[in-house]
């Protein structure tokens, strides 16, 4: 029911793991599938589609609403602005303001 955040050493070794975010409110439940847009948000699959982070303080920014359990997700395109959601039966996508972050 929450996401925590670890300092990584040079050595691979982690440290700290303070709560960063919690999912609570109506429909919480266990945050899945975290990634980063380019300005560091933290987005996770949840309850009612994908839950937005501010990366600062943790800060709930809102969900994007799925119509099925979103399964995954990620940013594509050469410039990393259309988002993919995933769910058992359908693929979604849509353009963003932000870019998601390469993996690479």
């Amino acid at each position: 029911m929450h996401v925590r955040r670890f300092d990584v050493g040079e050595d691979g070794s982690l440290t700290g793991g303070d709560v960063f975010a919690e999912s609570t409110g109506e429909g919480a439940g266990a945050p899945d599938g975290l990634k980063i847009d380019s300005l560091g948000h933290v987005f996770c699959a949840g309850p009612g589609g994908v839950h937005v982070y501010h990366p600062d303080d943790g800060t709930c920014l809102g969900v994007i609403r799925t119509p099925a359990f979103c399964a995954n997700f990620t940013w594509g395109d050469d410039d990393f602005m259309t988002f993919f959601l995933t769910s058992s039966t359908c693929l979604y996508r849509g353009r963003v303001l932000v870019p998601g972050m390469a993996l690479f």
